[in-house]
């Protein structure tokens, strides 16, 4: 016997709090069977939108976002994550930056609590772009 699945989609949800810049457009998916929520949220940007002279500028600022906020150093901004069973990535592409992940579907509002932060509260610590620029030139 074949069972169903049945899988919620919800394409271009517009994602707005006051202290962004801009809308950025969340797609997530749910399904009632599994407790997990998989979600990509995208906004105009990336890598052909650098300055000149400055190439790798939006690489470097979407990295820094995930090394804490204003009020959350950066492991204690991690644990945050893992407490919530949260996988948060950042993606620049040329056009493109997508922030992607998945969370425990009981999660999602503390989650997208911390995401807002991220986005409206960045540390960009001076401490961990230096550490950020040391990594990159290493590899």
């Amino acid at each position: 016997m074949k069972t169903s699945r049945r899988l919620f989609l919800i394409v271009g949800t517009t994602l707005f709090h006051p202290y962004l810049a801009t809308a950025a457009t969340l797609i997530h998916e749910y399904a009632p069977e599994v407790p997990i929520i998989f979600f990509s949220i995208a906004t105009q940007g990336g890598a052909a939108h650098d300055p000149g002279g400055r190439q790798g500028l939006t690489q470097l600022m979407t990295q820094l976002l995930l090394r804490g906020t204003q009020s959350t150093p950066k492991d204690s901004f991690a644990r945050a994550l893992d407490v919530l069973g949260a996988n948060l990535e950042i993606e620049t592409r040329l056009d493109t930056v997508i922030i992607h992940g998945a969370v425990l579907h009981s999660e999602w509002g503390p989650f997208t609590q911390k995401v807002v932060e991220m986005l409206a509260h960045p540390a960009f610590s001076a401490l961990e772009l230096e550490r950020l620029r040391a990594e990159t030139l290493s590899q």
